[in-house]
Parts: structure tokens; C-alpha cells; sequence
């Protein structure tokens, strides 16, 4: 068995209540995090120490909920990307794309949405080699959608020869992490959507919404999805919904931004041949208007980046967390949106979210405090990165 590693001179914050544990050592064992004490009452000896000189501040690693690992989102070689393309090529891609996201300190992506599901067979690799890759995938496996719906061709098209609690308990067996209905243009009306979200449930796993619209937020919400993805606007009603249903909603902003001030954006709307930039700045503009109300209210909010769609890179979360300071959250509600709520969304957070012992050991080591001035300043002073209790090489 591998010695055990000691992270020392840490100032570990507790995203929980924000508060502050000074001059803490933090022991790593079997890839989890097996204690945490001030330094004078913790023994490192018979270990390896990886942080001895400066005092760090200490953070979980960061979640983005929102996320296409096996896409392309740089602009200059989107052309000739295929969403079918072999699964070696995507493979490439995707480990191109997670060591961009590890950099940031990125330790936990939710996969919304690949061609042919093969975000599952991405996540088994990384999961067969931790050693290797050192990062945690969720995957939804093929999207539920239909023929003509928003990113069919990454989809499972349902065409009703099947009931719909087939259709996801397909996507189910075939080990998707969790199920993403898209809904944008109102594909299913309120029992479709309860069907899915009840076939889900009682398989224990989460129902991700795609959603466009004040309509179909409340379709959403009616059937009890767990996330809904891209919060275009929600209205009084929806709001108090969310807050009784502990829904959680994902704004994915950076990439509302990335599209409307994008250096080209004919090229962004080739990607999305059914959206126009009206509906782009519209979505913008409405982001704008209701993520301050979000956090106001005390709506959980959890960070998504929407990472591979052009032309938003893997490293985003950090300004997806900055614009929502900007926006009236606290440096400490951004945090939150991307360690613990972002756990608790996924039904996670035993396992991760938080700095505690016997959790994952997924920790960012930081020179700066994330809790005062610029949030943003601050995650871009990442010194360390440990995934899954590895030590990532940035």
C-alpha cells in the first residue's frame, strides 16, 4: 500500500458555513481523506508531505454539473470535428479535455450529452485507470429527445413504439449516471415528463431538464425534475417551487456570455443551426436578469460551464463563478454552487463537496483567500491539485 500524503500549512475552508480552520494537515490515505488537525496535534512522520513552505488555503475541488467532455469547443478546429467520429478520436479529445478542467481544478464533471453514449464508455476508462487520469465523470448516456429536438443527433430518439419507461430504463441499463430529457421546444407535455422522471426515481437515479422557457420550467418542476439545466427565465411561482422541491437550477452564464461575445459568432450559430442569436442574446439577457434574484432568494444555484460547445473552453468554471459574483453572490455562494450544492445536486455529497474526513480527497490548494477580493484572482492562484487522493501534475 502506498504511504499515506500529508498536505500541511493548510487554511481549509468549510464551504458549509464559511468559516476558516487554520494551520490544519490534512492526511491522505487510500485515495480519501483519513484526518484533519491543527499541525502541534497531527503526526506526519512515515508519509510523504506535499505542501511544506507557504500557507495555502484549502478548497474542494470543483464540480462543474454541465459539461460535453467529448466535444470541441475551439472554434479554429471545429470544422472539422464530427460528433461521430471514432471513438479513439473522442477519447483523445476527451483526455485533452480533462486535463484542462484538472488544471482549473476542475476534479468532478457532469456529462450531459455525447453521440451514441459513448460518455459512458469515456467515463469507464477513466474510471478503469484512476491512476492515469485522475478525475470523476457522471454520464447521462444518450439524451431523451426526438427526432428534430435540440442536439437529436447526440440523442436516443423516442418514436413511441416503445412506452417512455422503457426508453429511459434503456439509458438506465446501460449505465447512465443519471437521465437528460431535453425540452426546450415543449417534446413532452407534463406526463411524458413524469413518466421519465418516475421511471428514474425509482431507479435512484436524477433527472437533468433541458429548458427554454418559462413553460417549460414549470413542466420541469411540475414533474419533479431533480436539475434544470439553463434557467431561462423562472417566474415568482416557479421560484417558490424550486425552493419547497429543493430543485436545483444551471444557469451554464459563461456560456450564454461566450455565444453572444463570441470573436465570430457565425460560427457558434453553425453549431446550433436551430437557435438564432436573438434567442442567444435572449437567454443572455434573462440570465442577467434572474440569476441575481436567484441568489437572493436562496434558489440553489450550481455551476455549469456547458464546457465543449463552442466556443466555451474546459477552464471556464472560473469565470462561470466570477460572473456570478458579479451578478450579487458572495464569494462564498459561488464556492458553494461548485462544491457542495454541486454535490448535493448529484446526490453526492458523502462522497464529495466538502473537505471532511472520509470524503473523496479532491482539494485545491490556493495563494490567495476565495472568501474576500476577487474571487477570480483567487482560483486562478491554484498551486496544488489532488484528485480522487492523486496529485495532479498542473
Amino acid at each position: 500500500m502506498a504511504q499515506p500524503v500529508f498536505l500541511r500549512k493548510l487554511n481549509v475552508i468549510d464551504v458549509e458555513s464559511g468559516t476558516v480552520n487554520y494551520n490544519q494537515l490534512i492526511r491522505i490515505e487510500a485515495n480519501l481523506i483519513s484526518s484533519i488537525g491543527a499541525e502541534n496535534h497531527l503526526s506526519s512522520e512515515d508519509g510523504h508531505i506535499e505542501s511544506e513552505s507557504a500557507t495555502l488555503w484549502a478548497i474542494p475541488g470543483l464540480i462543474d454539473c454541465h459539461a460535453h467532455v467529448l466535444e470541441e469547443p475551439d472554434e479554429s478546429a471545429s470544422q472539422d470535428f464530427k460528433c461521430d467520429e471514432s471513438f479513439e478520436d473522442a477519447s483523445k479529445r476527451g483526455h485533452r479535455n480533462i486535463s484542462i478542467a484538472l488544471r482549473a481544478g476542475i476534479t468532478t464533471i457532469r456529462d450531459v450529452g455525447a453521440y451514441g453514449g459513448r460518455n459512458n464508455l469515456f467515463r469507464d476508462v477513466i474510471e478503469g485507470d484512476q491512476e492515469t487520469y485522475k478525475f470523476r465523470i457522471l454520464s447521462c448516456g444518450n439524451h431523451v429527445t426526438v427526432a428534430g429536438g435540440h442536439w437529436f443527433d447526440r440523442g436516443r430518439i423516442w418514436n413511441g413504439l416503445e412506452s417512455l419507461s422503457e426508453h429511459v430504463q434503456h439509458e438506465i441499463d446501460m449505465g447512465a449516471d443519471f437521465i437528460k430529457v431535453m425540452n426546450d421546444d415543449i417534446i413532452f407535455e407534463i406526463e411524458e415528463l413524469r413518466e421519465i422522471v418516475e421511471t428514474a426515481h425509482k431507479n435512484n437515479k436524477r433527472v437533468a431538464c433541458h429548458a427554454l422557457s418559462n413553460r417549460a420550467i414549470s413542466l420541469a418542476l411540475d414533474a419533479k425534475a431533480d436539475t434544470i439545466e439553463h434557467a431561462i427565465p423562472f417566474s415568482p411561482e416557479s421560484m417558490l417551487q424550486m425552493l419547497s422541491q429543493n430543485t436545483f437550477i444551471c444557469p451554464t452564464f459563461v456560456a450564454a456570455y461566450d455565444t453572444i461575445f463570441a470573436p465570430d459568432v457565425n460560427v457558434v450559430l453553425k453549431a446550433f443551426p436551430d437557435c438564432t442569436y436573438d434567442e442567444f442574446k435572449d437567454w443572455y439577457s434573462r440570465l442577467v436578469e434572474n440569476i441575481p434574484i436567484a441568489f437572493k432568494n436562496e434558489v440553489k444555484v450550481i455551476a455549469g460551464t456547458d464546457a465543449g460547445t463552442i466556443p466555451t473552453p474546459f477552464n471556464s468554471i472560473h469565470r462561470e463563478l466570477d460572473f456570478f459574483t458579479q451578478l450579487g453572490a458572495t464569494n462564498l455562494q459561488s464556492l458553494q454552487s461548485a462544491t457542495i450544492n454541486a454535490a448535493r445536486a448529484l446526490g453526492m455529497e458523502n462522497e464529495i463537496g466538502s473537505i471532511e474526513v472520509g470524503k473523496s480527497a479532491d482539494i485545491v490548494l490556493l495563494e490567495k483567500n476565495p472568501l474576500t477580493g476577487s474571487l477570480r484572482e483567487s482560483l486562478n492562484s491554484i498551486k496544488m491539485v489532488i484528485s480522487r487522493g492523486y496529485v495532479v501534475d498542473i
